[in-house]
């Protein structure tokens, strides 16, 4: 079994602009059976906000789902009700 951790803007030496986030960028990405996905937020988060986890730069979809988070389901995190997709904006 292979535990992987990822973790976005833990410690960063220089802060986010407000309304910025990390993201992992990958040329081609599978998520492994199994592999659940959380996060936290500071505050609430407007309405319509887009957060990007993983952008995929391949022509390819991201392969799989995260096991907790079907896609189009809501992920409940610190209060805010986010909507997951897989699709992405420019569609892979």
């Amino acid at each position: 079994m292979r535990v992987h951790r990822y973790r976005v803007n833990r410690g960063a030496r220089a802060p986010l602009k407000r309304g910025q986030t990390d993201k992992l960028i990958a040329n081609g990405a599978t998520i492994n059976s199994g592999a659940t996905l959380s996060g936290q937020t500071r505050g609430a988060l407007r309405q319509g906000l887009v957060l990007t986890v993983i952008s995929n730069t391949s022509a390819n979809p991201i392969s799989d789902t995260f096991a907790n988070l079907p896609d189009g389901g809501i992920a409940a995190v610190n209060g805010n009700n986010l909507q997951v997709s897989y699709e992405g904006s420019d569609g892979n």
